[in-house]
């Protein structure tokens, strides 16, 4: 059993290796993950996102264009690279809020007829 003279020592103990192995994980890197810069491959998904938004924003109004872009970006993108990039994602949560960052000035700098 513990005595009670110990259980301090064993809490700073405690925080201590939590800290450590929390900094442990921060290491290589000078910035954290959310202020790094896009990828390549989250570029590329960004903007396939916004190539989806423009053409789905034109469906009400000229759906041939809107279909033909549809069909345009089916035929060009690189589902593989996508899928891979959600995946390298979903592995480091925090460069989401990077991807959909970018994602939302994507959308805000397009031209106002195609968002």
């Amino acid at each position: 059993m513990l005595k009670r003279s110990m259980l301090p020592r064993l809490s700073l103990a405690y925080a201590v290796l939590i800290l450590l192995a929390l900094s442990a994980g921060c290491g290589g890197s000078a910035d954290p993950p959310g202020q790094q810069p896009l990828t390549p491959d989250e570029q590329y998904l960004v903007k396939i996102y916004a190539d989806i938004t423009a053409a789905r924003s034109l469906q009400a109004k000229d759906p041939l264009l809107s279909d033909s872009l549809f069909a345009l970006i089916d035929s060009t993108v690189d589902s593989k690279l996508i899928s891979k990039t959600i995946t390298l994602l979903n592995s480091n949560p925090d460069r989401w809020y990077v991807v959909f960052t970018a994602i939302e000035e994507a959308l805000k700098n397009r031209p106002p007829g195609d968002r």
